[in-house]
């Protein structure tokens, strides 16, 4: 470390401070990513919402010593949805964004600058972040030139945003598992990325304290308990995907999954197959589209997602289910 230091005092200012930017754009990187997988230890942390219903409550594991219980509740947790306030997103960026809309879904973003990426060869990407009314990602400026978003005057800007926050319900509804109880005996056995402990009250007044399962982590849990693991539905899975994030692994190495595509979340049948599962696919009722020079599979997200979900999994089964 002295010897680093040392080196760092011999350049100049302006290639010090080059360096402890893109030091410091990487190491806040890391902390994002380890915060999303749950990997930084925040102590207990409370999670709140509008309503929390236990849906399920399952015994899966009895102490044989102390007869002390382990159960898996299925909660239906439900969210108001509180969508970025537009003339307070102009004011804090107006003087050093650009107001876009994408062409193709007619959505708006505001672009502001955002720390840079490391790319796998070493080189840092110049970033920028798209602010949307219920998120905001980040996107190198090659993905962003590659994609259907366009700069636009601000009126029109205004009217997308204005159109789309209309469209929005005023909640969001989704399940999650809660492991409670005895943990300490099969904490192991839970193989979740994250390894936060939460706290929350259900509406009828039960205090609950325990590790947060994704519907992904169920099979290889309960097969570890020597348990059957619980059948979800289509549209279970298809709400585990859009809300959740959760990945499925299909036969003939499909994953059915929500990806981030040019700052979008979309959901994604992806293929290292031939062309052959990919006009399986289309004939579906998924969409293909050539994405920097790769072809990709997609089952549009509307009304009809789920039922064009369950012709895949007619023909594609989950694996683990």
């Amino acid at each position: 470390m002295s010897q680093f230091l040392n080196r760092v005092l011999a350049l100049t200012i302006e290639r010090q401070n080059q360096l402890l930017t893109a030091f410091e754009n990487i190491l806040e990187q890391i902390f994002e990513g380890l915060r999303a997988a749950g990997g930084v230890d925040e102590g207990v942390e409370t999670l709140r919402a509008e309503s929390f219903t236990i849906l399920e409550n399952k015994d899966v594991y009895t102490h044989g010593q102390t007869g002390a219980v382990t159960r898996c509740l299925k909660i239906e947790r439900r969210d108001r949805v509180t969508p970025l306030a537009l003339d307070d997103v102009i004011a804090r960026h107006g003087d050093k964004a650009a107001f876009l809309v994408n062409a193709r879904s007619g959505r708006a973003a505001l672009k502001v600058p955002a720390p840079g990426r490391m790319s796998e060869d070493g080189a840092v990407e110049t970033c920028v972040r798209l602010l949307r009314p219920l998120e905001s990602p980040s996107v190198t400026e090659a993905e962003l030139a590659d994609s259907h978003w366009e700069e636009i005057a601000l009126y029109r800007f205004r009217e997308a945003w204005k159109a789309e926050r209309a469209s929005l319900p005023a909640f969001r509804t989704s399940d999650f598992y809660l492991v409670t109880g005895l943990l300490l005996p099969i904490w192991d056995l839970m193989k979740s990325d994250s390894l936060r402990i939460y706290r929350l009250q259900t509406d009828d007044g039960k205090r609950l304290l325990g590790r947060v399962l994704k519907e992904m982590d169920l099979p290889a849990f309960h097969a570890a308990l020597g348990l059957d693991a619980p059948e979800m539905s289509v549209h279970e899975i298809w709400a585990s995907v859009i809300d959740g994030g959760v990945s499925h692994t299909l036969t003939r190495g499909l994953r059915f999954r929500r990806s981030l595509v040019i700052g979008t979340h979309r959901v994604e049948i992806a293929s290292d197959g031939g062309t052959d599962l990919f006009d399986i696919l289309t004939g579906l009722g998924c969409m293909t589209e050539i994405i920097q020079n790769r072809r990709r599979a997609f089952i549009p997200v509307g009304k009809e997602g789920p039922d064009i979900l369950a012709k895949v999994l007619e023909r594609f089964p989950l694996i683990g289910h």
